[in-house]
Parts: C-alpha cells; sequence; structure tokens
C-alpha cells in the first residue's frame, strides 16, 4: 500500500483577503517545497473569473513529512489569516496515489 498523504483543497477567499491569502499561501510554497518527504506543493487558481477560489495540491512522501510540514510557524501563520478571510470553509479531499 502506498504510504503517501495526498490533499487536494479548494479555498475560497472572500473578495476583500484574495490577494492576502494567494500571497500568503506564495510566500510558503519554497519553504514546504524543502521539507524532506515533500513531493509536491502546487498552488492553482481557477481561470473562471467568476470563481474566486485558489486551488492547493499537496503530496508528502508519508506521514511523518505530512505532520511536519503542519508543525512549521508559517503554517499556523496562514491559517490565522484564512480564519477570518474565507468566504466558505476549506474543501479538502484526501486522496490516494494510484502512480
Amino acid at each position: 500500500m502506498n504510504e503517501s498523504i495526498v490533499f487536494f483543497l479548494k479555498i475560497t477567499p472572500k473578495p476583500e483577503c484574495y490577494a492576502e491569502i494567494m500571497q500568503k499561501i506564495q510566500d510558503i510554497v519554497p519553504r514546504v517545497l524543502e521539507i524532506p518527504g515533500c513531493e509536491v506543493f502546487s498552488l492553482s487558481a481557477s481561470i473562471d473569473p467568476s470563481d474566486r477560489s485558489l486551488f492547493l495540491y499537496e503530496v508528502f512522501a508519508d506521514q511523518e513529512s505530512y505532520d511536519s510540514y503542519h508543525g512549521q510557524g508559517y503554517t499556523q501563520i496562514l491559517k490565522e489569516v484564512c480564519k477570518d478571510g474565507l468566504a466558505s470553509p476549506i474543501q479538502a479531499q484526501r486522496l490516494v496515489k494510484i502512480v
């Protein structure tokens, strides 16, 4: 069985918080990618201008590397920024890596 931890998250900021939340995520990407076991940490945005959603695709080699990511101080800062800045709760889908 594959031990990879894979998540696909849909993040929908309030219009007035969109730029700040997108920038905060962009700021942490290089640091997250340096975590041993982080395979993918990719931010995308909808091409539909009426959909101001952000999409985060995360792949970690195992639970230990995923836990290391969540233990970093910058993830706590991001949680604080998102706390009151979201139009709806984050939709997180845990996936199974096939190939």
